[in-house]
């Protein structure tokens, strides 16, 4: 199924997370340009997810959520487990701050960030194209764009 325009840009940023599972799933290498060791993904994966996945989670939390829920009990499910997931996330990370040579903590957020997007990707941004109509899509859309200009000022 086509990607709506509003929800292009969170596609795009998981295409970003996708890129630092891979990393971290891969042991002993890495793609061109990133980090090989366990403490340089450490350092890589603490960056990133504080210049970019705190604020894709937010763009999820306070744009798209509060638009879809108590529409549909099968998606109010989907969003409560993947608020869980953020929260885990929030968890891991100061796990990994503690523990910067735990190859095995940079494994499990690899892998739970990877289950994570395509999750979104396949069952949450599918079940939001059928249920919204022109007009919550468009509010979102607008909202996603001030939202990233907002950090830029």
């Amino acid at each position: 199924m086509k990607r709506h325009p509003a929800l292009v840009e969170l596609s795009i940023d998981h295409h970003q997370g996708l890129l630092l599972a891979q990393v971290l799933m891969m042991q002993g290498k890495s793609y061109p340009g990133y980090p090989i060791d366990t403490e340089g993904k450490s350092d890589y994966t603490l960056s990133f997810f504080k210049t970019e996945l705190i604020r894709h989670f937010r763009k999820e939390e306070e744009i798209v959520f509060p638009n879809f829920r108590h529409k549909n009990k099968k998606l109010d499910d989907l969003i409560d487990e993947i608020l869980d997931e953020h929260l885990k996330f929030y968890e891991m990370i100061r796990k990994i701050e503690d523990d910067k040579e735990n190859y095995k903590l940079l494994l499990d957020f690899g892998k739970l960030l990877e289950s994570h997007i395509r999750k979104e990707e396949r069952q949450l941004f599918q079940m939001i194209q059928e249920l919204a109509d022109e007009k919550i899509m468009t509010s979102i859309k607008e909202k996603i764009e001030s939202f990233a200009q907002n950090q830029l000022d």
